[in-house]
């Protein structure tokens, strides 16, 4: 081939090559761009049907209505006080709260409170607490009156904190030999009195406001209080509690079956408060007594009354071991945010009363009915 023939042949080459680069490159890009549309619009149509279908990996699948029915029989839910809560108008609204134990795991924490009390206007108001677990939740509602003023009667006389401790039924002789074991029948004669004379129960915090004079109380006012948490006391004093529908306040040890108990024997009218985690011992009862709290310092106790407050999931009252008390003691509850802390000495509690060492009104197996009128 000859020189001129080469390079119109390669002349002609380059022409063509230019020529269908030209042609070809819109269509390449045309079809990346469709397929990059394409995979989009894939991605987009399974996200809608993902949304159509109502799918999304994050949702929990909903209980059916039996394991919604199981799941709330799991649940004990209670009001702390009275259920019917009697406020004069005027004084401001002290809510009391609800607490609940899941069988389970224990006490439970509120999820939410609704309802508004304007004691300024007489009338009847509602307030619910609603507790939350494994995708249930249970409400239960306090009936809220208001009174006026020359309508409410308060009390005058102060009011009483019954001691209780074990409860027997009234065959066991040798159980009742113990001064501190009241039998079934004396307790039952006590609630049933309780129940039907008009007494009013209120709550811790409407203790404490009553003794910093921030509200008067209902008249008849009474608070029903057991110590050390003792099988029989549940076996045969809870229903007993349960039968007239009288709430009251159980003090648990900590290091004594508290936790397995308080899941066991929930109840609705039993309200479960702090008596330590472990500061209930029988020590040092050659000095006269068992003291192991005075022997304690103020980071200790700090120490116990949190460990505890683990375990009943309150801080609303303290019940001194054995009654004994300390300048520390009173120091470290007060600190912890513990409303009313009791010992065993007989009184009443009245407004101005220290809240850190209030008189409670001792029932021993030997006290008869006369005389447990008389501390009302």
């Amino acid at each position: 081939m000859s020189k001129r023939k080469r390079v119109a042949f390669w002349a002609l080459l380059i022409f063509v090559s230019v020529l269908f680069a030209a042609t070809i490159k819109p269509y390449l890009h045309d079809r990346n761009n469709n397929a990059e549309v394409s995979r989009a619009d894939v991605s987009s149509d399974e996200s809608a049907e993902d949304a159509d279908s109502g799918e999304n990996p994050s949702d929990e699948v909903p209980l059916s209505e039996q394991e919604r029915q199981i799941e709330e029989a799991h649940i004990t839910v209670g009001l702390k006080g009275s259920e019917e809560m009697i406020v004069k108008q005027g004084d401001p609204f002290i809510n009391p709260g609800a607490f609940a134990i899941d069988d389970r795991t224990g006490p439970l924490s509120i999820a939410a409170e609704r309802g508004h009390v304007d004691t300024g206007t007489p009338g009847e108001y509602h307030i619910s607490y609603t507790f939350s677990v494994n995708k249930v939740s249970k409400t239960i509602t306090r009936r809220v009156i208001v009174l006026p003023e020359d309508e409410f009667v308060a009390d005058t006389d102060g009011v009483s904190v019954l001691m209780y401790h074990y409860v027997a039924p009234s065959y066991e002789t040798e159980t009742l030999e113990n001064k501190w074991c009241i039998s079934t029948d004396s307790l039952d004669a006590h609630m049933k009195y309780l129940s039907e004379n008009g007494c009013y129960f209120p709550s811790i915090a409407e203790l404490r406001a009553y003794i910093d004079g921030e509200i008067s109380i209902p008249a008849r006012s009474v608070i029903v209080t057991f110590d050390d948490g003792g099988i029989n006391m549940f076996e045969n004093g809870l229903p007993i509690l349960e039968k007239y529908k009288v709430p009251a306040m159980q003090f648990m040890i900590g290091t004594v079956g508290a936790e397995e108990r308080m899941r066991k024997y929930a109840s609705p009218y039993l309200l479960f408060e702090s008596h330590s985690y472990d500061m209930h011992k029988p020590e040092n009862i050659e000095k006269g007594g068992h003291r192991a709290i005075q022997d304690m310092d103020y980071s200790q106790i700090v120490q116990d009354i949190r460990k505890n407050r683990e375990i009943v999931l309150n801080n609303d009252a303290f019940a001194y071991p054995y009654g004994v008390y300390t300048d520390a003691a009173c120091e470290a509850l007060t600190d912890e945010g513990v409303k009313c802390a009791f010992t065993i000495k007989p009184g009443y509690v009245f407004p101005g009363d220290d809240p850190m060492t209030l008189h409670r009104q001792t029932i021993y197996g030997y006290t008869t009915f006369e005389e447990f009128l008389a501390m009302l």
